[in-house]
């Protein structure tokens, strides 16, 4: 590239700078205003010069990196590249731009710890197994989040990865690379040979024999992830801890054979197993970066305790409370949906199967002779059914149709000759509309309806309405017949105002449409009078008045409002065994919501003996009607072998079908299947997918989960949304996650204020775990006042309801005299009943007792069994006692 070419693409980087700085994309820094300049050892020679530095008289320390032998195109890749990804918590952040002697500097976060080479120096004799495990996967949810960005960093060495505060920092953006542009390393490659994956040092030795044969990519960063987890693991540099031998070319023809650094003794096999995969010679081998970090989530899922992981996911048979959830607390929604939707879908009043058979077929047979007396009383009965005994369109059509299959007679010839009348019309109009005789034909019946009205047949024009595309039409048609006596018509008109179809919505004027009907008798519109008064649907709740409308209807056979009546009499008047009659009535007539309800009352001894044998039968015909809840209550049943044999395949498929049709409870149950492992192959990506489902539908519970693996996953930030969302819906877990996240600064700025407020709202539902965090922060009094008043209420509270830390605080209080007069004797009683209840430092704290005498006898032998058994689980206090006793 000539002189000028390269002074062309130098003020077009320089132009770039001051574009993003006139539009607030970066800050820029005066370099004027940096104070207390102290330059920092990089450990690398191509990294450049990093000074540390104060700002504006500000207290805290910024990183300005300078150098890149002035090359402001690498300036300008690593400001983008770690702008994209530097949200994430394990990622350095970048806070913009400053220049120095005409020469541009990057401004970053510091780093406290330094690199993880010296800091590895320093303190890996203190590290135990669970910080090793805890940077190693700190370090591969901060790569799968870059790599999620579609960069490769290319960069990964011991020097690039910082510790500030205790947590890893992924640095050094400079070399970084979107996937479609990658395709080098540095040439300064000397320093870190160990890390470079060994097919790039493949094409660097043979670079003088022309291109290069292999494309940097996704897998060249897990290489050397796997070297940094080895580490991790040593506490050393790769290869040499010498520090005064170099790397060299003979090292890099060693790897390239296959030489790899040694299994440190005492590194768990599982530990050992992922990092050797990682740094496989056919990067085909080595895994993705999700499943290095699902690999680490798994191991230390093995290793995690209550002790140091506070933040917990709901209970592990909560597929049990989604049960109990879907059964106890939506007795509301059961009924509201399937009430709305059968209404307006026809599928309300009777199951016509059997009755009609039995109560409804005319004794018409014997009128062979006369086809005008046979229609003149199907017609009669069509208009009894239909007005009076408030029958459905679907219903009405079976019954006549039932009815007309027996008879061999030419009505159809009959009628088409005597359309003199209005119910004659009318009738042949029925026939085309509802399929009978003759084929379907929706424009004929509704010219013939439309020719019946003309004469106000009321009948005529309530099918008018129904066949109606027009809103406002409908409405008229409804309102033509109601005026003219048809109550089923009245009753549409109530729908009508109900749903704003034609008309402004208006519940009032729908109510009263109800009431209209109801009195004359239409059982349709009584059901839906009850439901208003039950609801305070345009008037005032009364319960009274909604007992009275659904017992008329439910007598005349209205088996929606049997069930409604059966449910209001369990949750108005506690009276179990009238709701079950009501129910069952309900249920023998096909109802298939109350089907599902009657299979809750016979699994839970409701008014009837329990029996789980009827409650599956009752499942299994609801869920055959497609009735959703029932679906999964089936496969709950099959997947625990509830009255039936346990079919984990059966219930798998059960539950995924009602999550699919949209069932909440299902979708987070499959969300804690694919989780878990229970009944298919795990898989974290449909969990989530799952529990977003069920959580987009308000459902607590898988708020609170999604919550859980977001934060697992170090997505802080969406942890946080999830788990307010799961909170406000009052979510006791999540309460306590999100006390968790505002005490700890997870997600969300630290405010102990808030933490406390929102472990208040947990521990008041008697979540122990709460109650024992509020304890600790007013016995703490961090940004509040301390109240070791209240700190022993609460620790007793959970105390008493058998939370073990909460005896191990109250020990220490007694033992200290903290907000208690002293008593060591009610210490070590404390003490003993935290380390009984499996509490790590009740175990080690235990010991010390029995070690010192402190509330009981000096049992020197009962000291060194509790400290091995906590040291052994990773207590440090407990490795150090052993030492000394």
């Amino acid at each position: 590239m000539s002189t000028t070419e390269k002074q062309t693409n130098y003020l077009e980087y320089v132009d770039w700078i001051k574009k993003a700085v006139e539009n607030n994309y970066i800050t820029y820094f005066d370099h004027n205003e940096f104070t207390n300049r102290k330059e920092i050892e990089n450990g690398v020679s191509s990294v450049g010069k990093i000074f540390k530095a104060n700002w504006n008289d500000n207290d805290t320390p910024l990183v300005v990196k300078t150098s890149y032998k002035l090359d402001v195109k690498k300036i300008i890749n690593e400001l983008k590249m770690q702008k994209e990804v530097d949200f994430h918590v394990n990622v350095l952040r970048i806070y913009g731009i400053s220049k120095v002697d005409n020469q541009y500097s990057l401004v970053l976060e510091y780093a406290d710890g330094g690199s993880l080479y010296s800091y590895l120096k320093e303190n890996f004799t203190k590290l135990e197994w669970d910080d090793k495990y805890r940077f190693a996967l700190q370090l591969a949810s901060a790569i799968k989040c870059i790599h999620n960005k579609g960069i490769i960093h290319c960069d990964l060495h011991a020097h690039n990865v910082l510790i500030h505060k205790g947590d890893i920092k992924v640095a050094d953006f400079g070399l970084s690379k979107k996937k479609i542009e990658a395709s080098y390393y540095s040439n300064n490659i000397f320093d870190i040979i160990p890390y470079i994956d060994p097919k790039y040092l493949n094409n660097v030795c043979n670079i003088k024999h022309g291109s290069r044969l292999y494309t940097i990519n996704f897998k060249c960063d897990i290489y050397s992830i796997g070297i940094l987890f080895w580490q991790l693991s040593s506490g050393h540099r790769p290869f040499y801890d010498d520090e005064s031998m170099q790397y060299d070319a003979n090292l890099a023809m060693d790897i390239m054979a296959g030489r790899r650094e040694e299994i440190i003794k005492g590194t768990p096999v599982e530990y050992s197993n992922l990092y050797t995969a990682c740094w496989a010679d056919d990067p085909d081998e080595r895994p993705s970066i999700q499943k290095v970090v699902m690999c680490l989530k798994s191991i230390i899922n093995q290793e995690i305790s209550e002790e140091t992981y506070s933040i917990k996911l709901i209970e592990k048979e909560s597929s049990n409370e989604d049960f109990d959830n879907m059964i106890n607390n939506d007795f509301d929604l059961v009924i509201e949906d399937d009430f709305s939707n059968s209404i307006e879908d026809d599928n309300f009043g009777l199951n016509t199967g059997d009755f009609i058979q039995d109560n409804l077929i005319l004794d018409i047979n014997e009128l062979t002779n006369n086809v005008e007396k046979i229609i003149n009383i199907l017609i009669d009965h069509l208009i009894k059914l239909q007005d009076e005994l408030s029958y459905s369109f679907v219903e009405v059509k079976k019954i006549i149709y039932q009815n007309i299959q027996y008879i061999n007679q030419p009505l159809l010839n009959w009628l088409v000759k005597n359309q003199t009348s209005p119910k004659y019309i009318f009738f042949r109009g029925f026939l085309y509309f509802n399929e009978i005789i003759v084929k379907k034909n929706e424009d004929k019946a509704f010219e013939l309806f439309s020719k019946a009205s003309e004469d106000n047949f009321s009948i005529a024009q309530l099918y008018l309405g129904k066949l109606s595309k027009d809103p406002k039409e409908a409405f008229y048609w409804y309102q033509r017949s109601a005026e003219n006596g048809n109550k089923l018509a009245q009753f549409y008109l109530g729908k009508c105002y109900e749903n704003g179809r034609g008309i402004e919505k208006d519940n009032s004027e729908a109510l009263e449409c109800f009431e209209k009907a109801a009195k004359k008798g239409n059982k349709l519109a009584q059901l839906s009078l009850g439901h208003y008064y039950e609801k305070g649907i345009g008037t005032q709740k009364n319960d009274e008045k909604a007992f009275y409308w659904y017992e008329k209807s439910a007598i005349q056979e209205c088996s929606n409002a049997q069930l409604c009546l059966g449910l209001l009499y369990r949750r108005k008047k506690k009276n179990l065994k009238k709701a079950f009659y009501w129910i069952e009535k309900a249920a023998i007539y096909g109802n298939k919501a109350a089907q599902f309800h009657l299979g809750i009352y016979y699994y839970y001894g409701r008014g009837v003996k329990k029996d789980y044998g009827k409650s599956f039968e009752w499942y299994e015909k609801s869920a055959r009607q497609e009735y959703n809840n029932a679906i999964y209550a089936l496969g709950y049943l099959y997947l625990k072998g509830i009255g039936t044999e346990k079919n984990l395949e059966e219930a798998f498929y059960l539950i995924e079908k009602a999550a699919k049709k949209g069932n909440k409870f299902a979708q987070h149950h499959l969300g804690q299947i694919y989780q878990n492992d229970k009944g298919t192959k795990k898989s974290i990506k449909k969990a989530i997918e799952w529990y977003e489902k069920s959580a987009q539908q308000g459902y607590n519970a898988a708020q609170c989960n999604l919550g859980h693996l977001y934060e697992y996953d170090q997505d802080l930030e969406k942890a946080f949304y999830w788990y307010e969302k799961a909170a406000k819906n009052g979510n006791k877990f999540a309460q306590l996650n999100l006390g968790y996240c505002y005490e700890n600064g997870r997600g969300t700025q630290k405010e102990i204020k808030k933490a406390i407020k929102w472990y208040e709202k947990s521990a008041k539902q008697e979540y122990s775990n709460a109650q024992c965090s509020l304890g600790y922060l007013y016995e703490k009094g961090e940004e509040i006042e301390q109240d070791l008043g209240k700190a022993i209420y609460w620790y007793k509270k959970a105390a008493e309801n058998g939370y073990e830390a909460a005896h191990y605080y109250l020990g220490k209080c007694y033992q200290n005299g903290i907000g208690v007069e002293e008593d060591r004797i009610k210490a070590f009683d404390h003490y003993k009943m935290s380390a009984e209840k499996g509490y790590l430092k009740g175990k080690y704290i235990l010991g010390y007792c029995y070690e010192n005498g402190i509330g009981t006898d000096i049992d020197k032998e009962k000291a060194v069994n509790l400290y091995k058994i906590a040291a052994e689980n990773g207590n440090k206090d407990a490795k150090k006692r052993l030492k000394l006793i």
